[in-house]
């Protein structure tokens, strides 16, 4: 949407939404779009934290296993 600014992703390619909305910060769910020909809905989008402090608390560091 217009109003939203990418602002992350994650390793599927999803973007984190940062705008100011009645449901908060997303996260755009890329393979659920819209399909061409299909009016695109706000369906493939989820709420992840209502603040930007609240969705900066909810990142942690991976811990990666040695191979």
């Amino acid at each position: 949407p217009e109003d939203m600014i990418p602002i992350a992703h994650n390793a599927g390619g999803n973007l984190f939404l940062l705008g100011e909305t009645e449901a908060g910060h997303l996260l755009w769910d890329h393979e659920l779009e819209a399909e061409e020909g299909e009016v695109p809905d706000m369906s493939n989008f989820y709420t992840i934290s209502q603040t930007f402090t609240d969705f900066l608390n909810t990142l942690h560091e991976l811990e990666l296993k040695n191979s």
